[in-house]
């Protein structure tokens, strides 16, 4: 731990788990399975286990862990592995070394460890986990007429009548692309049970595991069913029901030729598409049509079409390695009536999901849902949006008491209702978002403004993640790297989830975007997940994939990479392009070269951890060539400053602060490039403020970063907060800047990274925290306190700068 900085306080621990302070070594704590706090479904059937120590003694090492596997719950219960007493300080990705473990089973595993005096604590609260059905598989992917973009399915199984020790539902769809959102609504007797599957790559289908046991009936009849929606062409979807009763006896059912569908078009209505992006639109719903009553037992199906059974390719279904999407429902927090029939109401935060209306219908009255990210007046929602979509939508009711809900989701907070039959109606959004821990972090600080921008991009990395990290949920709907980088350095900072990230960036690895220096990203988000979890997991799996992410093949006899733009492979710098400082665009260019430098020097690394040497020293000795080649060829002399590159005289900040982010610029002249920068300001972008940030620390320069973090101009994060309205970070600093701008863009979150990792200075130096560096770079903060997770615990840090 580095302490050095003069007049600063420091106070840091480790967090044990349990309240108080008790002497005696506690049961550990936070398990995860394939980094998963909920690993219902894995994949990978020789799972890698992780646990928190929870010894509240000062300096406490962990010197042996006993893990314990069983099979099967209750009496069923049997002993697959025991670790027995095994000397080590390991607690991440501690592999399972147990007879095989069998498909779609329940498993359970605990551990228990010792402390430097050979005390061993009490057992850890077991952890379920389900293992994936891998090609045992007996259901068929279903759908109605090939036709149906929406349809109904559902069946009704009868349950044998004993005592059920668990339920379990594996449900997939497809296509997720070109709607890029969820396929399916899965439901058992009424009861809402959830949606999916992710998005996936190549011919992969992503499937989820549900705990069905609470909605179930024993000895009687169940509704299995499902709202599906599907613009692509291979419409599917499947699901397989396996109850575990107490007897150890097992029932299977599933998608088979038995179920029954209706066409759900002529409910929804969909219209034109919102974007060329993905094909949605709006939902003109006519709840005339609905199927009343179609999820109870008693419904009466005979008209229904019998489902078309499709081929199922078995190999294609894998399990969803993050967890499903939850769904939350919540009330505006202002309801105001502004004319007879016409209501506007506030959400109080931006967020993403559907509206449900409960209401007392008339036949054939057609009210107006209008939705959006900001107002255009006062109580006058915006629902003409700048990113070019329009939330506005027809619903026509039917007689009597119903319940309209949107299928796909959409981005706002604020919504008007126009031409409402009555007063007496029950408005609710249902918020969608991947589960999320709002006590894993925490911050707090002397600077009021400061406080205000960590909270505003803690919520914007809570509001916004659904399957994928993705730029926006009102217009592309899309990953990329960039975006998804800056992301997962923030979502480390608020919590205590590793396979999210995992898994959008394995996504990118395989469906890369178009931006030059994001493909080059992959190699930071890889070393930025390995840092985070210790599990080199993805790592082996994805070696191959990344070392073509480099642009080795474009090195010149300079040692530079020198390239030319392609329709399907531009470099960005920034964007929007009003931020990019004038950056003159050459093909020997200062910021691919930057790039290209740090993606190769942590190839380097990576293959050093691999285990391939001649691979680690062949990185290393063309990082050290590109990163001479830079300085000497990119560096002018006199100024001491980056060109934008080979052949261009002009400096824009982004040739400067990206080479002095990524660990180009020589110690000897971060000094002068970092003048340069802070006599510049905030001329980039919101995502090129991340890299401007960390090279304004990686020079010392701490209060400068911290005044642009705490500014109060235009590009600042508290004009988004107190002149923009924004509740979720937004695409621009101004809609002047971007007219077409997004307000729920959290590729802008750089702050809630950059305060525990830069400002605090809390980094491992070890994968996975093994060994963690504290050196915070205060900027003349008098105060400050933050609750940071990590996969080895919480650490919580504290100072207070005595000048």
């Amino acid at each position: 731990m580095d302490t050095r900085h003069k007049g600063v306080s420091l106070v840091v621990g480790l967090l044990a788990a349990s309240c108080g302070w008790a002497a005696a070594l506690q049961q550990p704590t936070g398990l995860l399975c394939e980094l998963s706090a909920e690993p219902l479904g894995i994949e990978d059937f020789t799972p890698a286990f992780s646990w928190i120590v929870n010894d509240p003694q000062l300096d406490a090492v962990q010197t042996a862990y006993q893990i314990q596997v069983h099979h099967g719950l209750g009496s069923n219960r049997s002993l697959v592995w025991d670790s027995r007493k095994t000397a080590s300080s390991r607690s991440i990705a501690v592999p399972y070394r147990g007879e095989p473990l069998q498909p779609g089973q329940i498993y359970t595993w605990t551990v228990r460890t010792w402390n430097g005096d050979d005390e061993a604590g009490p057992y850890a609260e077991p952890q379920l986990f389900v293992t994936g059905l891998k090609d045992t598989w007996s259901s068929r992917p279903i759908w109605g007429s090939a036709d149906w973009t929406f349809v109904y399915l559902r069946h009704t199984i009868r349950l044998s009548d004993k005592p059920i020790e668990k339920a379990l539902a594996f449900v997939s769809g497809r296509d997720t692309e070109p709607a890029r959102q969820y396929v399916y609504k899965f439901y058992v007797n009424e009861t809402a049970i959830g949606l999916g599957p992710a998005r996936s790559y190549g011919d992969k289908v992503p499937y989820n595991v549900f705990d069905i046991t609470e909605p179930l009936q024993a000895g009687g009849k169940n509704v299995l069913g499902a709202i599906c929606f599907s613009s692509g062409r291979a419409k599917a979807f499947i699901a397989e029901v396996k109850v575990f009763y107490k007897d150890g006896t097992v029932e299977t059912f599933g998608t088979d030729e038995r179920w029954r569908a209706k066409n759900a078009d002529p409910y929804y209505n969909m219209g034109p598409k919102f974007f060329w992006y993905y094909q949605a639109g709006p939902e003109h719903i006519d709840a005339r049509n609905e199927p009343k009553g179609w999820l109870t037992v008693e419904y009466e199906d005979s008209d229904w079409n019998i489902v078309r059974v499709l081929p199922r390719a078995a190999e294609q279904l894998f399990a969803q390695p993050t967890r499903p999407v939850q769904m939350h429902e919540v009330r505006p927090v202002l309801m105001h009536k502004k004319a007879e029939g016409h209501y506007f109401f506030d959400f109080g935060k931006e967020i993403v999901g559907c509206v449900r209306l409960a209401v007392v219908g008339t036949e054939g009255r057609q009210i107006e849902v209008r939705l959006g990210e900001e107002l255009a007046g006062e109580k006058t929602v915006r629902h003409k949006a700048r990113t070019g979509v329009t939330y506005a939508e027809k619903w026509t009711l039917r007689q009597g008491p119903q319940v309209i809900e949107n299928f796909g989701y959409r981005g706002f907070r604020y919504g008007e209702l126009l031409h409402m039959p009555t007063d007496e109606f029950t408005l609710s959004a249902v918020v969608l978002r991947y589960p999320f821990d709002d006590q894993a972090a925490a911050f707090d600080s002397a600077d009021a403004t400061l406080n205000e921008v960590w909270a505003l991009c803690h919520y914007s990395i809570k509001a916004t993640n659904i399957d994928l990290y993705q730029d926006c949920p009102t217009r592309e709907r899309g990953p990329y790297e960039g975006d998804a980088y800056i992301n997962m350095l923030s979502h480390y900072a608020a919590d205590r989830e590793y396979a999210f990230a995992r898994y959008t960036n394995e996504y990118l690895y395989h469906r890369p975007t178009w931006p030059t220096e994001y493909k080059q990203t992959c190699l930071l988000m890889a070393w930025a997940d390995y840092m985070a979890t210790g599990d080199a997991k993805s790592l082996r799996r994805c070696y191959d994939i990344l070392q073509t992410k480099t642009l080795s093949r474009f090195i010149n006899a300079e040692g530079l990479v020198e390239k030319h733009d392609s329709d399907n492979d531009r470099v960005l710098v920034d964007w929007p392009a009003s931020y990019r400082d004038g950056y003159e665009f050459t093909p020997i260019n200062t910021v691919t070269n930057a790039f290209h430098y740090k993606a190769v020097q942590l190839l380097a690394q990576i293959a050093e951890e691999l285990g391939c040497t001649e691979d680690a020293r062949r990185y290393a000795a063309e990082a050290k060539k590109v990163k001479t080649a830079i300085n000497t060829c990119l560096l002018d002399a006199h100024s001491g400053i980056y060109r934008d590159g080979r052949d261009s005289a002009h400096s824009a900040a982004h040739a400067n602060f990206f080479p002095l982010a990524l660990t180009v610029t020589p110690a000897d002249k971060r000094k002068l490039v970092a003048d340069f920068l802070v006599d510049k300001g905030m001329v980039c972008s919101v995502y090129g403020a991340q890299f401007l940030l960390e090279a304004l620390y990686n020079a010392d320069r701490d209060g400068a970063a911290l005044a642009l973090m705490t500014s109060t101009e235009m590009h600042s994060w508290y004009h988004m907060i107190h002149r923009l309205g924004a509740t979720i970070t937004t695409e621009a600093w101004d809609p002047s800047d971007k007219p077409n701008m997004s307000y729920a863009h959290p590729w802008a979150t750089a702050p809630l990274n950059i305060i525990p990792r830069r400002l605090f200075g809390i980094e491992p130096l070890e994968p996975g925290y093994g060994k963690i560096r504290i050196r915070p770079q205060t900027g003349g903060l008098e105060w400050a306190v933050i609750k940071l997770p990590t996969i080895r615990g919480t650490i919580q840090a504290a100072f207070r700068d005595r000048a």
